[in-house]
């Protein structure tokens, strides 16, 4: 039977002590630059889990390909470790050929200035990110859980000044696997100043039975919260039943896009207790062939004068959601199937009145702006006074799905 070993390591001691580690071990990384191009293949078991921790606080893994890799691995927890500068990914969490890998827990981690992401997994069951900090990734995202990895956690983490999206969930339907995400919790986490070369706050696809929840998302330069499909139109690996509760989406004046986007082929999508403050192109924007299927109540809907609440305020034909002219006629026709006339030359708008019409936030604060406490703080309560204060449903409502989750 083997005894549960800890490993004291230096740069110079660790991949001697990742070569021997079994499970119930523990690895120590004592403070000091480790070279990047670490790749970890070993599994813990449920009862005796393999911990990698930093013993202080400037254990740093720099540079490599990926900074650390790993290929096969469950049942493993990374702790307080920073990850910087690697050419691709300062962590890179793979199944591998081990359609078993899972378990893998992230925590208090910091991921800095990486090339493509901060942290990526793939065909990860039951990933859990927490207490991390993810920013100044160059061309893509802070965190991205991706491949049909079920389970993910993505809680409490801070989420900065990423050149794509903060948060990407993304069941990618062409990388193997059923092409779905299912029963994601992305709560708790502050997303800033992401999107520069496009992208969204927090960006769902293929994505089904999730909740988003308690999130404040600020300051952004691109989209909010955004769910939609990449491959085709295929209902069984679309959006679907998922649940965007008691967040805060804020925009500068005249900066972003969408506080909620919501494209075509999603459906089966609650919206409750939040607060958005539109960007350039509008507050929320859904699709019309998604909008029969939303429940939205309970929330605080504003736009800056000259913005729309319900649209796309770019304008010309073919301009802004509708993908190509050849596809405005069909957009347009499915509007007015749902009895709302758009206006191409100047964009699309949802009439209040219409959208109000459909059933849609009859609880909710439309069009008055809510009063935070210090904005340029980064404190977003309300303010006393304020439009929307004691004005959200409660928690049986709140937690009403249109359809049974495992949530």
């Amino acid at each position: 039977m083997h005894v549960a070993t800890t490993y004291r390591t230096n740069p110079d001691t660790l991949s001697q002590a990742l070569e021997n580690t079994q499970p119930g071990d523990t690895v120590l990384l004592s403070d000091g630059i480790y070279r990047g191009g670490i790749v970890f293949t070993r599994c813990g078991t449920e009862r005796a889990p393999i911990t990698i921790r930093a013993s202080g606080t400037d254990a740093i893994v720099d540079g490599g390909i990926d900074g650390f890799h790993t290929e096969g691995a469950c049942w493993l927890t990374l702790e307080g470790i920073r990850f910087q500068k690697a050419q691709r990914a300062g962590l890179y969490l793979r199944a591998g050929k081990l359609p078993s890998a899972s378990h893998i827990t992230v925590r208090n981690c910091v991921f800095a200035d990486n090339g493509a992401w901060g942290c990526i997994t793939s065909h990860i069951d039951h990933f859990t990110i927490e207490n991390c900090e993810a920013y100044g990734s160059i061309k893509e995202h802070g965190i991205y859980h991706a491949n049909s990895g079920d389970d993910p956690v993505i809680r409490n983490n801070r989420v900065h000044h990423n050149a794509g999206h903060g948060i990407h969930v993304n069941g990618d339907p062409g990388c193997g696997g059923d092409g779905v995400i299912s029963r994601a919790l992305i709560e708790g986490n502050v997303i800033w100043e992401n999107g520069s070369i496009g992208g969204g706050s927090i960006n769902f696809m293929h994505v089904q039975d999730s909740i988003v929840r308690n999130n404040l998302i600020f300051n952004n330069l691109n989209n909010g919260i955004w769910l939609w499909r990449n491959f085709g139109d295929d209902d069984s690996v679309s959006s679907k039943r998922n649940r965007i509760l008691n967040n805060t989406v804020y925009f500068r004046p005249g900066e972003g896009r969408f506080a909620l986007l919501i494209h075509r082929t999603v459906s089966d999508t609650v919206v409750r207790n939040n607060i958005f403050v539109g960007g350039a192109r509008g507050t929320i924007y859904v699709e019309p062939w998604a909008l029969p299927s939303v429940e939205s109540d309970h929330n605080i809907i504003a736009a800056r004068a000259g913005q729309r609440i319900f649209g796309d305020a770019t304008n010309g034909a073919g301009a802004g959601n509708l993908a190509t002219p050849e596809e405005a006629p069909a957009q347009i026709q499915e509007y007015r199937r749902l009895g709302i006339e758009v206006n191409l030359a100047t964009g699309i708008e949802v009439p209040v009145a219409a959208w109000l019409g459909r059933g849609l936030d009859a609880h909710s604060a439309i069009g008055a702006m809510p009063v935070f406490v210090d904005p340029a703080g980064r404190d977003f309560h309300l303010r006393k006074g304020s439009v929307g204060i004691d004005a959200g449903c409660n928690e049986e409502v709140l937690n009403r799905s249109i359809a049974p989750t495992p949530w």
